[in-house]
């Protein structure tokens, strides 16, 4: 069974940090406020269970054992005693509940839904993480949690306050996306342990979070900070926590008529203790924690008592104690600040790394479980390219089921939402679990791939439907029997992209075509027995327009063609040579790949990348180095899935005994010229395996400019794209890529993102008790080191820790595998073998050509084209029966704004969930960075026709123009007063022109209708 006693409230706080307690007391009972003795204390007891969906066992263990009698003896709770008062949160567990649940309970539920008696608080599948998931993953577990609650309770479902409780730190994307939700409140708890001491002593609980600075005051949201005691009942009031009646005292005794006025005197007591720490004399006291109310009785009987007899004594105890709803405190507090005309701090940063003592940095869960954080990516842009079409194709009113394509793209959005709930995407679950949660992603990606094949298939359609999969060896399979391969390049960004597409085969006696004829530029490269079962790898060239397809044909042909097959070179540097072991090592030269745009020298002693030359520049040394720190095993504070602790300095990876030797492969060809590092070690996975080969390998690549545009031409060239596949690595072990470059002044300084995309810069902070780990952040998309010449930015395929620990540097922790448990509740050492893989875009140039694509190369190396192959006789014969190209938008986006969404709503309605992002910041260096209008009459292609649109709440659950968010005043650190946004625009489009701001997301219903029915 769940308990407290496993569960993550547990702080491990060190000597100093409790005597840091005691006297943050000490000062705030000093400086308690004139009010704080006169008027009475007015508790809010919100009781509430928090519910990992998943963590210690899986989503459906936890149903099955405890949270489905949690909601069944809650319900009837309530129905017993109208005073008594309850919150939910994690939809994915009140979906699940529905699916079992007689329409009995589901009225019984509706009945004190209707009564005030139950809030939904957050709303979402899960409470997601805030570290490593993406801003688009939590707004698309938003929009499904949301709309759930809307369809099942009407108005009653929809929430209006945040509530962040478990999250190891708290992200500036947090108040922004939920300000943008329209939210009133959010509520958070883990922030580090110094901080929150400090802010309990100056009364500064309660804030007002300004979420990003380019859109004045929109983002603010009035948050409430959880005290020391967190979100958990305090001890000696959790009475539905298990204990051994056998092995008495019960450390939470019922409340009995003996001994009801002690137990009243500390439950005044603790009130009171946590009433100081906030500025108005109204308290938000919690009653609950993890899986608490599997016997609802018995925690409202006991409170029920408690709450009686303070009332009953009032006189006594000046307090005065309710059942409530996270909404009845929040306005209790909003009436405070009217009448005592009370302003309240701003706050404009974040809450990492977050540290719960001095020895813990909780910066490892960054990358804890790369692998699912790798699927977790991948499903991201699958449901967002299989969304996309078959939104395009019902608008077009071709012929696609709504119903079951929903249902199949309702099962990935709902699996993706349950994968960012914050021990899912965070990495910090049991390995079953993990497990679980990738199962429950690939299966949602595999019902999600006949909408992908029939949306682009009813797409692509003319005279027929042509015959499309997803299945690349069909390629190989047509081009063995004598017929023409189709491969369909499906765009889901809303610019003209240029890509280079590669496909294995068994063959080089082909050719590549457009529909049209156009000989396509393509490459051949000879990688037999390097890169699966197949011969050959072809790369070609495609340039895809907006929102649309692109088809090439490879095409059988007679005889050898040009150009020719380009053959690998490989030479190899051993383990002994390469810590300076052996007495004799061969003296090899430096090798060198290029393209238009950039040369990249690799050492010829180590093979290590030295030095880049841009175009027109001198070379500069700029080195990348895989290392390893070693995780510290201290039996206090070790290293595990949450914290990252290291022992030392990190090492090269090739200065490591059991690394034996690392072989270079080149490929040199006039299109994509390349260098593989393969590294071979010797790993202990276990005691039965003590010595098991593995390997670490990154492929660098350049690519060829296609010519034309300047912009195409950039998204291809300017850049090194870094492959990485990578076996078990050793115990203990926290492995690194380090990029140096000694001519960068960062002065200490560098930027990553928040949520991925939301800048955050950070100056290294020598202050911090662990320097390393302390100066750790989450970088979900990007981070950059720069001074006025110069720019390093290291773009990613998943999320992953990065830091920079010295001048010039800038690191991305790549894996982690430690061997023992770190005391945070899992339980449970992070042993993860498995293989993995992920893509890095590395850029160096100036700042100003870096931030102008900065944001478009992370949409294209997080956006892949999706392929889609068919096979035919002949190329004519596919072109004169189907399109060969195809855009769904009037013209290409301008460079500044992103089509986030553009999904089906639901089943039912025709409506069409539409965002639009504006990428650029205010602060970023950039004439981009200025507003944007978009026409949506001329949005999309002619054969889409926009009958309304209408703006909405971010989750879309609610019209924009109803968003009227209480108004907080608030004390600006200059001293000044001002208040938050309040009431937004109108949701009526009286012009279908759309300005966006800097750094804004906005969301839209659109009704769209075919201009004219294509035949399928």
């Amino acid at each position: 069974t769940h308990t407290r006693t496993t569960t993550k409230k547990s702080n491990m706080h060190s000597a100093t940090s409790a005597l840091a307690i005691v006297l943050a007391f000490a000062i705030a009972l000093a400086a308690l406020p004139p009010h704080a003795a006169a008027d009475p204390i007015k508790a809010f007891v919100v009781p509430h269970s928090h519910d990992d969906v998943g963590w210690i066992v899986t989503l459906e263990q936890y149903y099955t054992a405890e949270v489905q009698y949690i909601i069944d003896t809650v319900i009837q709770s309530l129905l017993e005693n109208e005073d008594r008062r309850f919150i939910m949160v994690e939809v994915g567990f009140i979906a699940r509940w529905f699916q079992d649940a007689s329409d009995v309970r589901k009225q019984e539920l509706h009945q004190v839904v209707a009564r005030g008696q139950l809030e939904f608080i957050l709303g979402g599948v899960v409470m997601s993480d805030e570290a490593a998931a993406s801003y688009i993953a939590r707004i698309n577990q938003l929009e499904e949690g949301h709309r759930f609650l809307l369809e099942e309770f009407g108005e009653k479902g929809v929430p209006n306050i945040g509530w962040q409780i478990d999250p190891f730190g708290s992200s500036r994307g947090t108040p922004t996306l939920f300000a943008w939700d329209c939210f009133d409140a959010l509520v958070i708890d883990r922030i580090p342990y110094w901080d929150k001491l400090n802010r309990q002593a100056s009364q500064d609980m309660e804030f007002v979070w300004h979420g990003t600075d380019n859109l004045g005051n929109e983002t603010d949201i009035f948050t409430h900070l959880m005290d020391q005691y967190m979100y958990c009942t305090a001890n000696g009031f959790a009475f539905g926590d298990e204990w051994n009646i056998y092995a008495p005292p019960n450390p939470n005794p019922p409340i009995e008529s003996y001994n009801i006025k002690e137990r009243a005197d500390k439950f005044v007591e603790n009130i009171q203790e946590r009433a100081a720490w906030y500025k108005t004399n109204n308290l938000l006291w919690p009653f609950g924690c993890d899986f608490n109310y599997v016997n609802a009785v018995q925690m409202y009987k006991n409170m029920d008592r408690l709450i009686e007899y303070v009332n009953a004594h009032q006189d006594t105890y000046n307090v005065t104690v309710e059942y409530a709803l996270l909404s009845d405190y929040f306005n209790a507090v909003h009436d405070t600040q009217q009448k005592e005309s009370i302003a309240w701090p701003e706050f404009s940063g974040d809450f990492f790394p977050y540290n719960d003592n001095n020895v813990s940095y909780w910066s490892g869960f960054y990358t804890s479980r790369n692998k699912l954080k790798g699927v977790s990516r991948a499903a991201d842009h699958r449901l967002r390219a299989s969304d996309q079409v078959a939104a395009l194709a019902l608008a077009q009113g071709l012929p696609l089921s709504r119903a079951s394509s929903f249902k199949r793209l309702q099962e990935l959005r709902w699996q993706s939402g349950v994968s960012q709930h914050h021990d899912a995407i965070s990495g910090t679950a049991r390995p079953a679990v993990v497990a679980d949660y990738e199962a429950r992603l690939k299966f949602g990606m595999l019902v999600t791939e006949e909408v992908t094949i029939e949306g682009v298939s009813l797409l692509a359609s003319n005279l027929s439907r042509p015959n499309l999969s997803l299945n690349e060896s069909d390629v190989d399979a047509a081009l063995a029997a004598g017929n023409t391969a189709a491969v369909v390049v499906y765009n889901s960004l809303g610019w003209t992209r240029a890509e280079y597409v590669r496909v294995q085969l068994n063959t080089a006696q082909i050719t590549v075509e457009y529909g049209n004829g156009t000989k396509v530029p393509f490459q051949l490269v000879h990688v037999a027995g390097a890169s699966g079962s197949k011969q050959y790898e072809v790369w070609m060239q495609v340039i895809v327009p907006p929102v649309g397809f692109e088809t090439l044909f490879i095409v059988p042909a007679a005889s050898a063609r040009t150009p020719p097959v380009v053959e690998r070179t490989s030479l190899t540097i051993s383990g002994a040579c390469l810590r300076g072991e052996a007495k004799r090592c061969p003296v090899l030269a430096d090798e060198t790949i290029s393209n238009e745009m950039l040369t990249l020298t690799f050492d010829g002693s180590s093979g290590l990348l030295s030095k880049i030359q841009r175009a027109g520049f001198n070379a500069e040394n700029v080195h990348q180095v895989p290392m390893q720190y070693n995780s510290s095993t201290d039996e206090h504070q070790p290293s595990g899935a949450y914290i990252f602790r290291n022992d030392g300095d990190a090492m090269p990876l090739s200065s490591y005994r059991n690394v034996k030797a690392v072989t270079l492969h080149f490929v040199r060809g006039s299109l994509m010229q390349s260098v593989v590092q393969q590294w071979e070690m010797t790993v202990n996975v276990s005691a039965q395996n003590p010595k098991v080969e593995s390997s670490f390998t990154q492929t660098f690549q350049l690519f060829a400019g296609f010519g034309g545009s300047s912009t195409l031409n950039s998204t291809v060239s300017n850049h090194i794209r870094v492959d990485t596949h990578m076996g078990v690595v050793d115990g203990n072990q926290e492995l690194i890529s380090r990029w140096s470059v000694p001519s960068i002044q960062n002065n200490g300084t560098f930027a990553q993102d928040d949520s991925g995309f939301i800048t955050m810069q950070r100056k290294y902070n020598a202050s911090q008790s662990l320097p390393v780990p302390g100066n750790y952040y989450p970088m979900v998309s990007n981070s950059y080191i720069q001074d006025a010449q110069n720019r390093l930015t290291i773009i990613t395929t998943q999320s992953q820790g990065c830091s920079s620990q010295a001048n010039g540097e800038l690191e991305v922790m790549v894996q982690r595998r430690t061997l023992q448990d770190d005391g945070r509740g899992v339980s449970a050492p992070l042993n993860e073998t498995d293989r993995i893989e992920f893509s890095h875009i590395v850029q160096y140039d100036d700042p100003t050509n870096s931030e102008t694509y900065r944001h478009r190369l992370r949409l294209l190396l997080n956006t892949p084209p999706v392929l889609l192959f068919g096979t035919t006789a002949s190329q004519k014969s596919w072109t004169s029966n189907y399109r060969t190209r195809s855009t769904s938008l009037g013209a290409d986006l301008p460079q500044n704004v992103h089509m986030l969404s553009l999904q089906m709503y639901d089943a039912h309605t025709i409506d069409t969930i539409f965002r639009l992002q504006h990428l650029f910041e205010t602060s970023s260096n950039s004439s981009l960075a200025a507003p944007v209008t978009i026409n949506l009459d001329t949005f999309f292609a002619n054969s889409i026709v926009l009958e309304n649109a209408e703006r909405k709440a971010l989750s879309a659950n609610r019209a924009y123009s109803q968003c009227n968010r209480m108004e907080w005043n608030v004390k600006t650190a200059d001293g000044s007063l001002r208040k938050t946004g309040k009431t937004a625009t109108s949701s009526a489009i009286d012009s279908t022109t759309i300005k966006l701001m800097p750094g804004e997301i906005q969301t839209y219903a659109l009704t769209l209708a075919p201009a004219q029915v294509i035949p399928s």
